[in-house]
């Protein structure tokens, strides 16, 4: 009914918790969680917990370790945490084989973004005119949206 028309579902972390917790051995669940948190409910927190509730019981389901890497990558901006994240997932059966090159991907994006603080770090260090700090930050902010 909620789905219909409020769009909310006091109960479900509470049923979620309650079937999690007396049944772990069931993956449907934690995956069921893992999706329907931030789409449907706009819960982001709530899906993290199902993910690593589940890895606790689950730690070779890809799926999870999947859905744990896009979080990090989506909800995040963590490309270092979703590219350990999605590496893991690439290395147990019946995983496709893109995550491996998703997995490079994201880690050479997090790898220049590391590049990129240091060396602004760095910059910044030898500069001692207010103004043009500023003016070097405010080209950074671009840059990090782009």
């Amino acid at each position: 009914m909620h789905y219909e028309t409020d769009q909310r579902y006091p109960l479900l972390d509470d049923y979620l918790g309650a079937i999690t917790d007396f049944a772990s051995s069931w993956k449907r669940p934690f995956l069921f969680a893992a999706v329907i948190y931030p789409l449907e409910v706009g819960n982001v927190g709530l899906g993290f917990k199902y993910i690593d509730k589940g890895l606790k019981h689950h730690p070779r389901e890809w799926r999870l370790w999947f859905y744990k890497g896009m979080y990090l990558f989506q909800f995040n901006q963590d490309f270092n945490g979703a590219s350990k994240a999605l590496h893991k997932a690439a290395q147990f059966p019946g995983s496709p084989q893109y995550l491996s090159k998703l997995s490079l991907t994201l880690a050479s994006r997090s790898e220049r973004e590391m590049l990129t603080k240091r060396f602004l770090r760095d910059i910044l260090e030898g500069i001692d005119d207010p103004e043009r700090r500023r003016e070097i930050l405010r080209k950074f902010r671009e840059l990090s949206h782009e």
